[in-house]
């Protein structure tokens, strides 16, 4: 567990993680996921994160526009439910 100076933010994003993406399911319904955390040269931790999404339109089996349709729903700048 990191101790350092960031360790406060880094309990902060893995609650909003764990909050809004994984029981709010903001995405969908997320499936699998994977978690991968990296430390940069000033100690920071860097999260590279890939998410399964129940009934997600998959590349080169469906349509590009229901690719697109998918993400652009999903892609806002609101606060679901508003």
């Amino acid at each position: 567990m990191y101790c350092g100076p960031c360790f406060g933010i880094v309990r902060i994003f893995i609650q909003i993680c764990n909050l809004v993406i994984l029981q709010r399911g903001v995405l969908g319904k997320v499936e699998q996921s994977y978690v991968k955390k990296e430390y940069q040269m000033r100690r920071a931790p860097q999260y590279h994160i890939l998410l399964w999404i129940e009934n997600a339109p998959v590349l080169n089996i469906n349509l590009p526009e229901e690719v697109c349709s998918f993400i652009k729903n999903r892609n806002t700048c609101h606060k679901p439910g508003n």
